[in-house]
């Protein structure tokens, strides 16, 4: 009796320990799960500080990620972030980073403040002709674009050539430019393996001073086909060589393995996604993999992401991750309507 009583006693403990490891594996499951709702919170945070909304791009961050989570822009969030970006624009039209910093105007920032202003559809704001002369100003004989009117900045690119082109697109004075000059320049950037594009082409010093052609990377192929796209000089055969540049990376599906014993920077996640969103071409990867990468990032305490794992959560990186989402067809993607 006593022994039926003791493995009875047994069966009972085995139960309760299933259960608590089955309810702490399933809690477990529940923490990487993604909270929109925690999500939004934290970007609505932002517009409660003193300083928002802080830099032109977080500006951006913020208006791009309140609308993928289908969150309206509050009338007061809108006008900080339009009196902040007219105050960024310099008496020659070129943006700097925040108000009366005193810094250079260069390309980047003012590439975000327009298209910040056009996202809100508030790009009368600014001066749009002071802006366009600015952006002109900086477009070389090479058909590429410096960073800034400063010496440091007086090196054409293909980022900051990518910057001026969408700038231009987005003032709707594309027009004013050299496209085939331009065309020609960016295809300078294709890899050495004719895929995708890469940061430096075969005239750039590369390391050490050296002339080389880097591989293909995330981030200059995104760059290198949306300006290609807007001048017309996106042709069928390069799409389908990015497509197949994508799908061979740890971008596609292939996170960790032999091949890949790294895991990649939710940043370059989002270039990749946003290029085959960009081509109609996410289907062709491995798009629940990749969503298990995202949500691996997602920090259930706050709601944000982190940039890449182990490390917390930040504003850049938690747009990167919304951006993921966006281009996965987890939530809407509100830069469509900037692509039409």
């Amino acid at each position: 009796m006593k022994k039926y009583h003791s493995r009875i006693a047994f069966a009972l403990l085995f139960l309760l320990l299933f259960f608590s490891v089955a309810s702490a594996k399933e809690g477990a499951k529940e923490i990487n799960k993604i909270d929109l709702k925690s999500t939004t919170d934290f970007m609505k945070s932002l517009d409660g500080r003193e300083t928002f909304p802080d830099s032109v791009t977080f500006a951006y961050y913020y208006a791009y990620s309140l609308s993928a989570l289908g969150e309206k822009i509050p009338a007061t969030a809108e006008k900080k972030i339009v009196d902040f970006l007219k105050r960024c624009q310099t008496k020659n039209g070129g943006f700097t980073s925040e108000p009366a910093n005193g810094a250079e105007p260069n390309i980047i920032f003012t590439y975000y403040a327009i298209k910040t202003l056009s996202f809100l559809g508030t790009l009368d704001a600014i001066d749009k002709e002071k802006a366009t002369s600015y952006v002109l100003g900086l477009a070389q004989k090479d058909g590429g674009f410096f960073a800034n009117d400063a010496q440091s900045g007086r090196a054409t690119s293909l980022q900051m050539t990518f910057y001026g082109v969408q700038s231009l697109q987005m003032l709707k004075e594309l027009k004013k430019l050299d496209a085939q000059k331009t065309i020609a320049f960016i295809n300078g950037y294709t890899s050495k393996d004719g895929k995708g594009f890469s940061l430096l082409r075969k005239d750039d010093a590369g390391p050490m001073g050296s002339n080389v052609k880097e591989d293909a990377a995330p981030e200059s192929t995104k760059m290198a086909v949306k300006a290609l796209d807007v001048l017309g000089g996106l042709t069928d055969t390069t799409k389908t060589a990015v497509v197949a540049y994508l799908k061979s990376t740890r971008y596609s599906g292939l996170i960790k393995n032999k091949q890949y014993p790294t895991l990649p920077q939710l940043s370059e996640m989002a270039d990749v996604l946003d290029t085959l969103s960009y081509l109609k071409a996410v289907n062709q990867v491995n798009t629940a993999k990749i969503y298990k990468f995202v949500e691996s990032l997602y920090i259930g305490e706050n709601g944000g992401f982190g940039p890449s794992p182990g490390l917390g959560t930040t504003p850049p990186s938690t747009f990167d991750g919304i951006v993921c989402l966006a281009k996965l067809g987890k939530i809407k993607d509100p830069e469509a309507k900037l692509q039409k």
